[in-house]
């Protein structure tokens, strides 16, 4: 029996609508699957293991949710190995954009990854073997080509590390933004304060460089100190991230008040606005060590405690106060310790000083040549008492030593000035007697 064109055409049409009925049931199940999967553990802990590979800390993801052609999260929490750069890590508002024609091709790219604030406190990492971490794997996502990461960009950075990480300090709200390129990562940061050890705050006006595996290449940065900002302070140079890169970083410091970086009371005897340069270096395995010549502009001296003594001895007030003509110095450091040396001090035709001072840990040791104009040396009672000599560019010259803590500053002029003061008085009534027995006694024929 033959079928007619009629229902041929209404066999065609059940089986149409039986077949769409399928793909929809298809589509719906395997977007209830997708759905379950996303907003279940299942690509939390697959990203959680992600995050573990990368930079060994053990965390939590909060749940996702779909965002648009991607995911989002409320946020991440972790914890770092002994091994791991991180002691602690935390994320809020996380968006992960991928590609979705990606998908078709069997991987899984990250277009783009937006953190709203992310905080982390870094360790130095132990030097023991790194723990093995069980690779993590979605199902039909090819492994060498999962999650890669094209863009990132972190809203608000903030930072701290320990005082055995270069001195401790932290960075708080710096706006970070990363994208990939074939060289590394090229990054770009803006605003945030910086606190560093036996630094003041600084605000970043910008910092852009490439990060080269354990690597960072600054191209440029620039910091404006929070309390003044006209001070500037910027780098260029390699920063070498891990004991295994060396480091070579060039450094200039303009317009820096002496108030925001000497301790008191220097802070109120040295005045004036600190310019230089220099470097920071670091070999395989060694600790940074800082170079660099530094100037002192618009400086003065006021109130040093052997140039008053001298003033209260000479009964002038040019020490008390002395407005600078030059100041300069070098200064090299390494951990906790550090030398000023070359020092060249010069207050027009009134005083010159000269010499150097160490600190190591608190304590401080150092020489200072004073010489003093003649018309002043010359004021002081009974100079061949040893104190000034007359010497280099027709001064008179003493020698001042220097010790005790970053605290408590000692010099030993001012006790020798009180000796010099004390064995001279009686010479003065000698004198002054002899003088007055003169006139009263008449003359001898």
């Amino acid at each position: 029996m033959a079928i007619s064109k009629k229902e041929w055409c209404r066999w065609l049409q059940i089986c149409g609508l039986g077949l769409i009925v399928l793909l929809l049931f298809g589509v719906g199940v395997g977007v209830l699957w997708l759905n379950s999967f996303v907003r279940g553990k299942a690509l939390a802990n697959y990203a959680a293991k992600l995050v573990e590979r990368q930079i060994g800390c053990q965390g939590t993801f909060e749940s996702f949710s779909f965002a648009g052609f991607g995911f989002a999260t409320k946020g991440y929490q972790g914890k770092g190995s002994a091994s791991s750069h991180f002691a602690s890590i935390q994320a809020k508002g996380i968006r992960i954009e991928i590609d979705p024609f990606a998908l078709l091709r069997g991987s899984l790219e990250v277009r783009r990854i937006l953190i709203f604030k992310l905080t982390a406190v870094l360790q130095k990492p132990s030097t023991g073997e790194k723990p093995l971490v069980e690779g993590a794997s979605v199902p039909g996502v090819k492994e060498e080509r999962s999650a890669a990461l094209q863009r990132l960009r972190i809203v608000s950075l903030n930072l701290e590390w320990p005082s055995n990480l270069a001195g401790g300090g932290s960075v708080k709200g710096i706006d970070l933004r990363g994208e990939a390129t074939e060289e590394g990562w090229g990054l770009r940061a803006r605003g945030g304060i910086i606190g560093a050890a036996d630094l003041p705050e600084l605000t970043l006006s910008e910092a852009h460089g490439l990060l080269e595996g354990r690597t960072l290449r600054i191209e440029a940065a620039e910091c404006h100190l929070r309390r003044a900002p006209e001070a500037l302070l910027a780098g260029t140079g390699k920063l070498g991230l891990s004991p295994s890169e060396p480091t070579d970083l060039s450094w200039q410091v303009q317009a820096l008040p002496t108030g925001t970086v000497l301790p008191s009371p220097w802070n109120d005897r040295v005045t004036g606005k600190v310019r230089g340069f220099g470097k920071v270096l670091a070999g395989v395995g060694q600790p940074y060590e800082t170079k660099g010549d530094l100037f002192l502009d618009q400086g003065s001296l006021r109130g040093i405690p052997f140039l008053v003594a001298l003033a209260s001895l000479l009964q002038v007030r040019d020490l008390q106060h002395l407005a600078l003509s030059r100041a300069q110095c070098h200064v090299e450091g390494k951990g906790d310790w550090m030398r000023i040396s070359a020092i060249d001090i010069q207050s027009g035709d009134t005083m010159t000083m000269n010499g150097w001072t160490e600190i190591e840990g608190k304590r401080v040791s150092g020489v200072l040549n004073v010489g003093l104009r003649s018309e002043l040396a010359q004021r002081i009672p009974h100079l061949n008492v040893g104190l000034f000599q007359l010497g280099a560019g027709g001064y008179f010259w003493t020698t001042v030593r220097l010790s005790g803590t970053t605290n408590n500053v000692q010099e030993d002029l001012t006790p020798r000035l009180d000796w010099a003061i004390k064995k001279s008085i009686p010479m003065q009534i000698e004198q002054k007697g002899q003088r007055l027995f003169r006139r009263v006694m008449p003359k001898m024929p």
